[in-house]
C-alpha cells in the first residue's frame, strides 16, 4: 500500500515538474545487476537514449532500488519513476 502511494506521488511530481530530460543532465541510475526493474529501468533509458551512469545502492545508503536521480535531485524509486521521467 505504501509503495503504491509513493509511485503515485513520484509520478504526480514527475509529470508536474519541469524535469524532462534536456542535453547536459546528468542522470544517475541507482541499481543492482541482479535486479530485474533495475534492468528494466536501463533498457527504457536506453530505448529513449537518455544517457546516465549507474550506481551502487551503498553509495547512496539506498535500500529500495532502482533510484532515479537528476542533476543531484532524487526524482523517484522504481521502474515507474523512470517512465514518468522519460514520458515528461
Amino acid at each position: 500500500m505504501i509503495k503504491k502511494i509513493l509511485t503515485t506521488l513520484a509520478i504526480i511530481f514527475l509529470t508536474t515538474s519541469s524535469f524532462a530530460y534536456r542535453v547536459g543532465d546528468k542522470v544517475v541510475l541507482v541499481s543492482s545487476s541482479n535486479c530485474p526493474a533495475c534492468q528494466e529501468s536501463k533498457a527504457l533509458l536506453k530505448s529513449h537514449n537518455i544517457p546516465f551512469t549507474t550506481a551502487s545502492p551503498s553509495q547512496y545508503h539506498a535500500w529500495l532500488i532502482p533510484q532515479l536521480y537528476v542533476n543531484g535531485k532524487y526524482m523517484g524509486t522504481g521502474t515507474d519513476a523512470v517512465e514518468a521521467y522519460v514520458n515528461s
